[in-house]
This record gives C-alpha cells, structure tokens and sequence, in this order.
C-alpha cells in the first residue's frame, strides 16, 4: 500500500510540474511576447453580456442577451498603432422579462427582421498607456468609434475599461492564450436612430438608453508584418 501512495503522490508531482512547464512554455510562445498586430476574438464566456436600461416616468425597463460575437486587431506593445474592431449584437435574443413586451420590442421598434444586429465600429483608444501588456489590471479608457442600429450609424464615445491578461493565466483555469476583458458603456437617443418610442401602458422606454457591454476576446492569430 505504501509503495501504492508513494506512486501516486509521485504522478501528482509530474502532472504539477508538467502544468507549470506547459504554461511557461505557453506564455514565451504568447502572441505579446514577440510583438506584433494580433487578431482578438470574442468567445463564449459567462460574464459577457449586453445590458441596456431606459427610466421612464414612473417606468423602468433594462434588457440583455449574451449573443456577442466579433474582433478586435492591434499591436499591444503599440496602441498608437493601427487599431480596428467590430463587435455585433443580435437584437433578436435581447429579453426584457416579459415575453410579449419583447416581441413589441423587435417587431415594431428595432424591426429585427430588417436589421437584426447592432454593430460598434472601434475606431480608437484613448487614455491607455503604450504598451497595454505591462499591467494585467484593468485600466479606465475611451473608446471611439461608430455604432449602427436600425440601419442608422452615428459615431459615438464610450468610457469603460479593458484588461489584458497574458497566456499564463491557463494556472487560474481561464483562458490558455492572450486574451480581453472588455467593459464599454455608453448612451444613444432613440430619435437619433430613427427607432420609434413604444408608448404602451406595459413598455415605455425614455428617450436616452443606456448600454453596457462587457465581452471577453481570446487572440487568435498574429498577423504578418
């Protein structure tokens, strides 16, 4: 029995050692450490989330879905860099709550069959250091760009965060590979999208939005020089 556990408690020792050395190898692999422009895709991750909240007189509705997909591509060590990105919303899954309010919702005020996604053209980022890769902490940035809905595009500037977490992080069983945390929040006016106001007894909406959105992206590729 002794030389039973001693076998296993050897395994174990192997198996903490082949972690460590695979994440070690894995970060001087990582996309951020030879430099250069890098591909960013959002995946699938419970925190991701699209958030939006209206207060209405004596009303208050909020909706969210979790339907995230798009990239992002720029040099870490060089933000003033080329910088681009598109994330995408699909409108039909946004829920409120209330089965018949959303149906209204995408019906006759998004019109989801017409204009099912709603899209944030990331043009720049301001208020980040340089080199984004020498903290893994999130950091408090403007975010510029255009966003569409309703087949309308306006430009637009967000505040929020991002964090850049290195390849290592495979020792905290999240992401193996160089990867976003994203936080935006900003406001549309419903008449600058040319979207109607829903005035039913059941779904008011105010004429200022709030959204939010929070997204993880995982690199994918480093592209050529």
């Amino acid at each position: 029995m002794k030389e039973i556990n001693y076998q296993v408690q050897g395994y174990r020792k192997t198996l903490k050692r082949l972690t460590v050395a695979t994440a070690l190898t894995m970060s001087a692999l990582s996309p951020a450490s030879y430099g250069g422009t890098i591909d960013f895709k959002v995946v699938k991750f419970d925190d991701n989330l699209v958030r939006f909240e209206s207060t209405a007189r004596l009303e208050f509705v909020a909706g969210e879905t979790k339907d995230i997909s798009g990239e992002i591509r720029f040099d870490p060590h060089d933000l003033t860099a080329d910088l681009s990105g598109t994330l995408s919303v699909n409108l039909r899954t946004l829920k409120t709550g209330i089965e018949l309010r959303d149906e209204h919702m995408r019906e006759r005020h998004l019109h989801t069959r017409e204009f099912p996604l709603a899209k944030f053209d990331l043009a720049s980022v301001e208020g980040l250091p340089k080199d984004i890769t020498i903290s893994d902490s999130a950091q408090a940035a403007t975010f510029k760009g255009e966003f569409t809905i309703h087949g309308v595009t306006r430009e637009i500037e967000a505040t929020g965060n991002i964090r850049y977490s290195r390849v290592n992080s495979v020792l905290e069983n999240t992401f193996l590979g160089d990867s976003l945390f994203i936080n935006v929040k900003f406001q549309i006016r419903l008449d600058d999208y040319e979207i109607p106001r829903p005035r039913a007894l059941f779904f008011k909406l105010a004429e200022t939005i709030e959204i939010e959105v929070n997204a993880a992206l995982l690199a994918t590729d480093k592209s050529a020089s």
